[in-house]
């Protein structure tokens, strides 16, 4: 079978495994510290400006921020969990579901009337 890709889709494509390799390349950055000291929260927004500040591109940073975080955020959870296992910290160092209970909270304190 033949695939044949347009102009826009190949751009993405070439995007996207640009932004793959920067991610791990950043990441690599970022453990080359201690990987122990960043909570799940912490550690994305890193790589997410890691993968901004090194981008050649003119994309807007906050769509980088956020495609990386809708799109890549398995990839890079994956690779958190191998290496806070690997270094053998102690906690479990996910501080997402804080969050979200925080924001759900200030969501019912609301008076909309």
């Amino acid at each position: 079978m033949k695939i044949i890709l347009n102009e826009n889709q190949y751009t993405f494509l070439r995007r996207y495994n640009q932004i793959m390799d920067l991610i791990d390349l950043g990441i690599k950055q970022i453990r080359m510290g201690d990987i122990c000291e960043y909570t799940y929260s912490e550690f994305l927004t890193e790589v997410c400006w890691q993968v901004s500040d090194n981008m050649d591109d003119s994309i807007p940073i906050d769509q980088v921020h956020s495609f990386i975080r809708r799109n890549l955020n398995d990839h890079i959870r994956n690779k958190f969990d191998e290496y806070i296992e690997l270094d053998g910290c102690n906690d479990g160092f996910d501080d997402l579901d804080d969050d979200e209970d925080y924001l759900s909270g200030l969501l019912f304190g609301v008076d909309n009337n």
